[in-house]
């Protein structure tokens, strides 16, 4: 399964449940704490050293290349939670897999959004059913910003199809 939730502020709120932020816990209460070290960020670049909303905003400072000034509403990062069910995923985990299906399914983040546009790629171990958040900024190659191009309904149909293919022999 693929999930795509476009988000159009600063994204300090997600960064916080991400990054499993100290003092925002009510971000996400439903972890179980002794399974928090299993969790691994996988996009280990400039971006991962920074806050989300920092990360985001320097993401768009380096990408964007357009004349016209970013409208307020402007959606400035997409997170993309990429998953599948709680019995598939628990069989990755306990087959040794797990690692394997995160490498294949960034990957295919790249290829799709960017692998310059991605800003985390994090591996959630300690909720229910394990899930990697890919947060990514929506720059075109062009350098505007835009998710309605990225994320447009043929494409969204052919994400799924094609993670779907990749994530055969996994099972899925």
């Amino acid at each position: 399964v693929i999930h795509c939730q476009k988000g159009k502020g600063s994204g300090g709120g997600q960064g916080k449940h991400i990054d499993r932020e100290v003092g925002f816990e009510h971000t996400f209460q439903q972890v179980d704490p002794t399974r928090r070290i299993l969790n691994r960020e996988f996009a280990e670049d400039k971006f991962t050293s920074i806050s989300m909303p920092e990360a985001i905003a320097l993401r768009v400072q380096e990408g964007y290349t357009s004349s016209r000034a970013i409208r307020a509403d402007t959606v400035r990062y997409v997170d993309t939670i990429f998953s599948g069910s709680h019995e598939q995923m628990k069989q990755l985990e306990k087959d040794g897999d797990i690692t394997q299906w995160v490498k294949k399914t960034k990957t295919l983040a790249e290829e799709l959004f960017g692998k310059e546009n991605i800003v985390r790629f994090t591996l959630h171990m300690d909720e229910r059913t394990p899930h990697i958040h890919c947060v990514f900024v929506p720059l075109t190659k062009d350098g505007r910003l835009s998710a309605k191009e990225i994320l447009d309904k043929k494409s969204l149909s052919l994400f799924q199809d094609r993670y779907g293919e990749l994530m055969k022999p996994f099972g899925f």
